[in-house]
């Protein structure tokens, strides 16, 4: 577990600065700088550490994202295909909310070989608004530890802190290879 830590921290360091970097500075940058394959956005290749590995920067806009705030229910589908600032502030929202998702994939965990009911301590109480927390250890193929802690500490009604740090575990990536996990979400709302 030891070498697990020495090998997650700077990584962690390094996603944390990453984030920093996006949230203040490269975000209204990035989502300006894309290329079009269809009805997806893109970022350029110099840009590709920053957002999200598994889907296009439209994402914000065509998913459930926001769905009831007043963006989605002020503007249509025709007015979001007409305006190009329109296209630019989901295309920030999406990055705001996945900040250097590439870049967490490549400093990820490689699952090959990895049982996750070994040493798998999940509560159920997960999202059901009550506190818990949850602690997976495995190993991989190679010998080396991987772990994910979490947990959601309620404050408020529904209203909780979530936190999670090691590496998505859970994820099934084709690749085998799950994302590094640092984050510390202080008003998260469940229910």
């Amino acid at each position: 577990m030891i070498l697990a830590l020495i090998r997650y921290i700077p990584r962690a360091i390094i996603e944390v600065v990453a984030v920093i970097m996006i949230w203040l500075l490269l975000a209204p940058l990035i989502a300006a700088f894309v290329r079009r394959e269809g009805d997806r956005y893109y970022t350029w290749w110099i840009f590709q550490w920053a957002v999200t590995h598994d889907t296009d920067l439209a994402a914000w806009w065509r998913g459930s994202y926001g769905r009831d705030g007043w963006l989605k229910t002020r503007f249509t589908q025709d007015d979001y295909d007409r305006s190009r600032i329109l296209r630019w502030a989901t295309r920030v929202m999406w990055i705001y909310r996945n900040p250097a998702y590439q870049l967490s994939h490549w400093l990820g965990y490689d699952q090959t070989g990895v049982d996750t009911t070994r040493g798998l301590y999940k509560d159920p109480r997960w999202d059901t608004g009550k506190p818990n927390k949850a602690f997976w250890r495995v190993k991989n193929n190679k010998g080396q530890t991987g772990f994910l802690v979490q947990g959601q500490i309620y404050y408020y009604k529904n209203w909780c802190i979530e936190y999670q740090f090691g590496w998505k575990l859970y994820r099934r990536d084709p690749d085998k290879r799950c994302m590094l996990a640092f984050r510390i979400s202080p008003f998260k709302r469940y229910g």
